[in-house]
């Protein structure tokens, strides 16, 4: 159903082109439409909206006060399509896949934050390996992806990458809280909480151990890092895992100190869209929150002491 009758449309393109003629080409109508509209017009007003000459055709005063009112009507009608438009983008479902590190906590808490902002949005918060991440959103499965990965990631367009090192994860009161700093050889005296084999992190712990002739065996191993943080906070265990990976509520329960060593730190967060990605508002907006946390995270980890 058109927002604005089509005879003004008709009567404004030929106000503004000063002719019937000019104004069926800017229209890509017929003459004759153009002036059975207009008198369409004067016959339900009951006014002469043009002086018609040889030359062209001049508006009367009718006419112009009645192309004043056509303009205000044709941009209120587009104001209020985009407004229709937009509502309906915001219903549209997203889909996220995130490793573990960011499922757990940091990925919920951008959502609900976005939920606030787009109610009528749906989000599907899917948790997979990195590889996984990856290729779901090369193939589209997914619209964004959130990950850490060990090298340059391809065949995908990455929105934000940012270096996300490991640190030591111990409780409050441990005998390493409060450290400036820690090696992997004097956490390997302690008891390790380590994540799942298919994690960026145990593959960097393992690939570390084997090169530094150091033996990895955890006492307790799980593909959950809440599950780690709650072992950790029990006992005198150690783990490794990004700060973004905690949340407030672990914060007050254990404390993250920063690893010496090198090679334990090149890993990098990476948001990731695929190539040819679509254009939607929501997505957009909803990607934005997402870089916005993580950078705030950022710079929140480059502040402290």
């Amino acid at each position: 159903m058109p927002l604005v009758d089509p005879a003004l449309e008709y009567f404004l393109a030929a106000f503004e082109a000063g002719s019937v003629n000019a104004a069926a080409r800017r229209l890509y109508v017929a003459n004759s439409a153009i002036s059975r509209q207009i008198g369409k017009l004067e016959r339900e007003l009951g006014v002469v909206l043009f002086d018609r000459s040889p030359s062209g055709m001049l508006p009367t005063n009718a006419g112009r006060a009645l192309a004043a009112y056509a303009r205000r009507t044709v941009v209120e009608a587009a104001r209020i399509g985009d407004e229709l438009h937009d509502r309906a983008v915001t219903r549209a479902l997203i889909s996220v896949a995130g490793v573990d590190g960011v499922v757990h906590c940091l990925l919920p808490r951008i959502c609900a934050a976005f939920h606030h902002s787009y109610p009528e949005s749906q989000i599907r918060l899917i948790r997979a390996t990195p590889s996984q991440v990856s290729t779901m959103v090369k193939d589209g499965t997914v619209d964004v992806g959130v990950t850490f990965n060990l090298s340059l990631a391809t065949g995908v367009s990455v929105r934000y990458a940012h270096q996300s090192p490991m640190h030591a994860v111990v409780r409050r009161g441990h005998p390493l809280d409060g450290r400036q700093a820690v090696s992997m050889r004097e956490l390997s005296t302690y008891p390790l909480a380590l994540s799942h084999p298919t994690s960026t992190n145990r593959a960097l712990i393992d690939a570390y151990a084997a090169t530094h002739l150091l033996t990895i065996a955890p006492a307790f191993e799980t593909d959950d890092p809440a599950a780690v943080v709650e072992f950790v906070a029990g006992t005198d265990a150690v783990t490794l895992l990004s700060p973004v990976t905690l949340s407030t509520t672990d914060a007050s329960r254990v404390s993250a100190v920063p690893l010496r060593d090198r090679e334990l730190r090149q890993r990098a967060l990476q948001v990731q869209c695929r190539v040819d990605q679509p254009q939607s508002i929501v997505l957009e907006a909803f990607i934005e929150r997402i870089v916005a946390a993580l950078e705030a995270e950022a710079d929140s980890a480059s502040r402290a002491p």
